[in-house]
């Protein structure tokens, strides 16, 4: 699973910059699954975790909005994803320009048109960009479909089911095994030597290869 977050500069660039962005890689990655789904459960099951003042702010924006937070985050992630799908499929000299004018003009009509409110907009570009954070693109693949389960099972049931759905992936991504190797290694099983290579990566000082891969010749390089 960490070998997901892996990007080439991380190795040859100073480390603690490459701790940094790996770390980051981490949290983009949790927000990307999780944004909407903590928008959903606070705004419909639990306000009082937020500010007295906010939550009446928070309050007067929603006022208007024809959905509730668990419809409007649907809609809007869905639109999201109709987005990503239009510009991977567009030329490529005029996708980004299409890109951009087509989430200023999406995002402000609605806003406009009263359809959705400011924060959950916001949320929704937040998480998008999070999902690009990524350096393999394939890992946030199954994390999108994920993320509209969670919405859907946080605007039933609130923080328990938010809680009981991500206990529930982490349950199967550490019962998962690829080629005899646990997927989730060296989390789980924990591993004090690799894991702690999975967050600080240099190449002229980490000579030794991952315990967890079992490997013939432990030693990636030898000075002759």
């Amino acid at each position: 699973f960490n070998e997901y977050f892996y990007s080439c500069d991380d190795r040859y660039d100073n480390k603690f910059f490459g701790m940094f962005n790996r770390m980051f890689r981490y949290i983009s990655l949790a927000v990307a699954l999780s944004a909407s789904s903590l928008f959903v459960a606070i705004t419909s099951f639990h306000t009082e975790v937020l500010p007295s003042d906010y939550a009446i702010s928070l309050a007067q924006m929603r006022a208007n909005v024809p959905f509730n937070a668990l419809v409007g985050a649907l809609l809007l992630e869905g639109i999201v994803e109709l987005l990503r799908e239009a510009l991977v499929r567009v030329p490529k000299q005029i996708g980004p320009a299409i890109g951009i004018v087509g989430a200023i003009v999406i995002g402000q009509s609605a806003i406009a048109a009263g359809f959705f409110s400011p924060v959950l907009l916001t949320i929704a570009a937040v998480s998008l960009l999070c999902s690009f954070a990524i350096p393999d693109y394939t890992l946030i693949s199954p994390f999108r479909i994920l993320k509209f389960l969670l919405i859907l099972i946080t605007g039933a049931l609130g923080f328990f089911g938010f809680t009981a759905f991500v206990t529930a992936i982490a349950i199967e991504l550490v019962s998962l095994n690829s080629f005899g190797t646990p997927f989730m290694a060296p989390w789980a099983p924990f591993n004090n030597r690799d894991f702690s290579a999975t967050l600080i990566n240099r190449s002229d000082t980490q000579n030794e290869r991952p315990e967890y891969l079992h490997p013939q010749d432990e030693i990636r390089k030898k000075d002759t």
